[in-house]
């Protein structure tokens, strides 16, 4: 097989894995609002972390395009696929991702009020995220999101008594993580 092909084929490879991500991110985000409107906003918020978790791969996912075998990049997808949290801390590079992906886009130079959206989106994703700090910490650790997540799904014990999903989780964070969430995956389909 020649160089050009195995190229081609590692790129298009590469293209579709993105795809499937973000066509996963937006069922599990429609999810999450589908649930939400139904009253449970503890598993509204654990589908939307799924959501966001799905973001982080696609950007994992994209960073193979100028990764080498064993570099930094490819361990990163691979530890990403497995871990919850490297999902999720993937995340921090959004910024750079938006304006990444609106530099490969035409419309950036044709239409000025698309440069203006890109900034705007950076903008709402820090206030978003910076509104989350009540609940994962003042340097919005959206890795914490992962423990979030997991009493998003299940009942736990703790000090004595039992606390079902929809007690633990306030219904104000369930709406910000919602928001955030909506905020990655609708930033992706517009690029």
């Amino acid at each position: 097989m020649d160089q050009q092909r195995k190229y081609r084929e590692a790129v298009n490879l590469l293209a579709d894995g993105v795809k499937a991500c973000w066509k996963q991110s937006l069922a599990l985000l429609a999810e999450a609002n589908s649930v939400r409107a139904r009253g449970s906003h503890s598993l509204a918020l654990s589908l939307a972390v799924l959501a966001m978790e799905e973001v982080g791969k696609l950007m994992l996912t994209d960073g193979l395009l100028f990764a080498k075998h064993g570099d930094q990049r490819s361990q990163s997808f691979d530890k990403g696929f497995r871990d919850h949290k490297a999902k999720l801390a993937a995340l921090d590079t959004f910024p750079f991702f938006v304006q990444y992906l609106g530099t490969l886009d035409p419309r950036l130079k044709t239409e000025d009020e698309f440069g203006i959206a890109l900034t705007i989106t950076v903008k709402s994703y820090q206030r978003e995220r910076q509104f989350l700090s009540r609940w994962i910490g003042p340097e919005c650790d959206l890795t914490r999101l992962d423990i979030w997540k997991q009493k998003g799904f299940y009942t736990h014990y703790a000090n004595g008594q039992f606390t079902t999903p929809n007690d633990a989780i306030a219904e104000e964070f369930a709406d910000g993580v919602i928001k955030l969430a909506t905020r990655f995956v609708t930033t992706i389909d517009f690029c």
